[in-house]
């Protein structure tokens, strides 16, 4: 979306809608890869290293796995800020 030189309200949503779909996908499997290690008696401690380390996931998103529920979508500061340079 930051790509278009002068995106509509509909393209803007679009693109948030599909960036949260995709998300919220990966969220499913991580949490099935997830669940199944912690059944193989991996520990939380252990999982939260693999994760944080592999995947790139901070502690609110390892926090969300354990306790299975899903956060939203939400840009970064410097993609809101670039949307905002560029009047988006």
């Amino acid at each position: 979306m930051l790509r278009l030189k002068d995106p509509s309200k509909d393209q803007v949503l679009e693109a948030y809608l599909r960036a949260d779909d995709a998300r919220l996908k990966a969220f499913k499997e991580m949490k099935l890869n997830y669940d199944g290690l912690k059944k193989l008696g991996m520990s939380d401690t252990q999982l939260a290293k693999i994760f944080k380390i592999k995947a790139g996931l901070g502690k609110r998103e390892i926090f969300s796995l354990k306790a299975d529920k899903y956060l939203p979508y939400f840009p970064s500061k410097e993609r809101l800020g670039l949307a905002r340079r560029q009047g988006i």
